[in-house]
């Protein structure tokens, strides 16, 4: 995870009127600490298609306490590694 994508996360998502729109919840600074937590024991794991670089996308899902993290990384097959898409959350939906 490099400063340029948590400004991406933060510039688009951490806002909470604008999340509050989409149905989702603003992205703090402290939700960023989670992301080992939601890469290392998700709920789900799915393919999610091209982002806008054209790049394969992963994302992670893990619920934690009420909410639902969405966390998407790009494969960078040239460098061999995963690095961070962007990362939003919404209110957990109900079983």
């Amino acid at each position: 995870m490099d400063n340029y994508a948590v400004k991406y996360v933060i510039k688009n998502h951490g806002n909470s009127q604008t999340e509050k729109q989409r149905g989702q919840i603003a992205v703090e600074m402290t939700d960023f600490d989670k992301i080992q937590e939601i890469t290392q024991n998700p709920d789900k794991i799915s393919y999610e298609g091209k982002n806008d670089t054209g790049r394969d996308t992963i994302q992670y899902q893990k619920s934690i306490a009420e909410t639902l993290y969405l966390y998407l990384e790009e494969v960078r097959t040239k460098r061999k590694e995963l690095a961070m898409n962007t990362l939003y959350k919404r209110k957990k939906p109900s079983d």
